[in-house]
């Protein structure tokens, strides 16, 4: 699925940058598996089928949070080339961004503590039109910015 953007590379345009979203996107969904082992476990010591129903049921949620956030994680790409950023998002209905660097003012990074402590955070560009909707999980926030504003 990666390399999408190698066919709307410019004749001379160079890739400076490839980001990727973030593991973090996984957590929810191990959670949830965590919770639903946890509940079948008692459920089978304890004898009650209520709770390893409750238990199965969490597991099933926690396989498709995580086979959509493997899906998403694997459709994204995250480029910034010497001319612009471009975003890709999706694999059949795709869904492309792209600003010129030129037009790109500030680029913001947000992160909470446990974002720092994981590697992972948001990114806002604010160009000259307005700004995007954060680009978030990202991994490695500070290489993207970076990127974007050498210098």
């Amino acid at each position: 699925m990666t390399g999408y953007h190698k066919k709307l590379l410019r004749p001379g345009e160079t890739v400076l940058h490839v980001g990727r979203l973030h593991w973090r996107l996984y957590l929810r969904a191990a959670f949830l598996f965590l919770v639903g082992v946890a509940l079948m476990g008692a459920g089978v010591a304890s004898q009650v089928p209520p709770l390893i129903m409750a238990g199965f049921l969490l597991v099933l949620i926690a396989a498709v949070l995580g086979l959509s956030a493997w899906w998403r994680r694997l459709t994204t790409e995250i480029v910034v080339t010497d001319l612009r950023v471009i975003w890709k998002r999706n694999w059949l209905a795709v869904k492309t961004r792209e600003i010129n660097l030129s037009k790109i003012e500030t680029v913001d990074i947000r992160q909470s503590i446990f974002d720092r402590l994981i590697g992972a955070g948001s990114v806002v560009m604010i160009g000259t039109g307005g700004s995007w909707e954060p680009l978030w999980p990202i991994a490695k926030p500070r290489a993207l910015r970076n990127a974007i504003t050498p210098g």
